[in-house]
């Protein structure tokens, strides 16, 4: 009697353990299904999978951890979708998908406009002012009381910013007219000189005698200028090339961007200067490189590597410009990280951004590369602000230096940062003002901006009205 027992409950205990690993492999598949819709943009599908795995296993942290992933990532993708919309002036449909996104995920919402206001901070420091005001308005669309972005636009706007701004642009300019002339000797090289007129365009895009230039040199190395480029193209070539293009907007709507990305290069082969085509060419690029290198990021940190290379080649198809700048922001986080102390986590996100761009070059801060040893050391205690003791130093160095720029400059930097400590808005302004004149392209110029509400402050705008102060327009 004992023995048919033990043999019953050993048929139960196996007939359990077989039901419990179908269960598993059950429910095992239905993720991967999920996970196939959602990557291949059929959202809908992919949550209808989700929501049953959810009523089953509610607990389930796997289960639970690819509903929330979904969804936010579903939310991130209108909102993408709702910017590239209100760039091209669609204000409508970009508030529809921010009501869209909003209902989908509002935590994905406000971690969307976190990134792009850093995304914006970033554009300030980098001098890209007009992409910066961009992103801005677009914050400000999508969320009116966002407090930060109504900070940075009221900065934007204000007469310090503008002047500061315009020391920018004349140096700027200043620069061009020096390329310019040196291609202006070089017309026995049309070659070398269109890569100084370029250079001078991209410092000054309003100067007139470098496009002339610039069109002289294009006619030497190439019969055909863009001119007679443009009358090469058929009407015939230019109704196809809108055909792709109504197609390719269509399917952009419908989130098939791989197909859209195909028909909009069809496009631009038949017209090559069709600008609609072009633009939407550029945004569905940008969403597919950041789809791929977010993939890539992904695998790589889950020690997946032949499949985060896998995902990069993907990114680097449709933006390899984006993964290049993307690897520039992994090497200084990397190195960031190290510097406070985490060495392993630096070491994984420099190690990464070699998978992102194997020939990148170690970034080094801007005017570092040539100071002597004594000023490197005045930079360092400048960063770990201790500005009193960095303003010792330096009028050291001052003394048996006098006519250093690179030290009357940092000495000023320095005199700024004392300044906003205090609170004193004329000193701050006049020490900044003296620096730009010294070094108006020097990136810390724009580092100190990252003390926008002191700076704000300062200028007299109030923080919960946000009202312009007389005198600062």
């Amino acid at each position: 009697m004992k023995s048919k027992a033990k043999i019953f409950f050993l048929i139960l205990f196996f007939a359990f353990g077989v039901s419990a690993q179908q269960e598993e492999e059950k429910k095992s598949k239905l993720i991967k299904e999920a996970v196939k819709l959602w990557e291949d943009g059929d959202y809908p599908g992919s949550m209808r999978i989700v929501e049953k795995l959810l009523k089953k296993y509610a607990k389930d942290p796997q289960v639970k951890e690819l509903y929330y992933q979904i969804k936010d990532d579903e939310a991130k993708r209108v909102f993408e979708a709702a910017r590239i919309y209100f760039e091209h002036g669609e204000l409508d449909l970009a508030k529809r998908k921010i009501l869209e996104g909003r209902t989908t995920s509002i935590e994905a919402f406000e971690k969307y406009i976190d990134e792009l206001f850093i995304k914006a901070k970033d554009l300030l420091s980098k001098q890209e002012i007009v992409k910066c005001s961009q992103i801005v308005s677009f914050i400000l669309f999508a969320d009116p009381s966002n407090s930060e972005a109504r900070k940075m636009n009221a900065f934007l706007k204000s007469s310090f910013f503008k002047e500061i701004y315009k020391s920018i642009i004349d140096e700027k300019k200043k620069l061009a007219l020096e390329k310019l002339k040196e291609a202006q000797t070089l017309k026995t090289n049309p070659v070398k000189a269109i890569v100084l007129v370029n250079e001078a365009l991209k410092l000054d895009p309003s100067n007139s005698d470098a496009r002339r230039l610039k069109k002289v040199l294009l006619k030497k190395i190439s019969k055909q200028t863009l001119l007679e480029k443009k009358e090469e193209i058929t009407q015939r070539d230019r109704e196809r090339a809108i055909n792709y293009y109504v197609k390719a907007e269509e399917l952009f709507r419908e989130k098939k961007f791989e197909k859209c990305h195909k028909l909009l290069k069809k496009a631009l082969k038949y017209d090559p200067e069709n600008k609609k085509a072009k633009k939407l060419f550029e945004d569905v690029s940008t969403i597919l490189c950041d789809k791929y290198l977010k993939k890539a990021q992904e695998f790589y940190f889950a020690g997946k590597i032949r499949k985060a290379k896998k995902y990069v080649k993907k990114a680097r198809y449709y933006d390899s410009a984006r993964v290049i700048a993307y690897a520039q922001k992994m090497a200084t986080k990397g190195r960031d990280l190290i510097k406070s102390a985490q060495n392993q986590r630096g070491g994984q996100f420099i190690a990464f951004a070699e998978i992102l761009n194997p020939q990148r070059e170690k970034s080094l801060l801007v005017s570092e590369e040539n100071i002597k040893p004594e000023l490197d050391k005045v930079w360092n205690i400048y960063y770990s602000k201790d500005y009193k003791k960095a303003l010792a130093v330096v009028e050291q160095l001052e003394r048996s230096h006098p006519d250093n720029l690179d030290v009357l400059f940092l000495k000023n930097m320095i005199m700024a940062q004392i300044s906003l400590d205090e609170g004193k808005f004329i000193p701050t302004r006049n020490y900044l003002l003296k620096a730009i004149k010294i070094k108006p392209l020097h990136q810390e110029v724009w580092g100190f901006f990252n003390r926008l509400d002191e700076v704000l402050k300062i200028l007299g705008y109030d923080m919960g009205q946000m009202e312009t102060p007389e005198g600062t327009e």
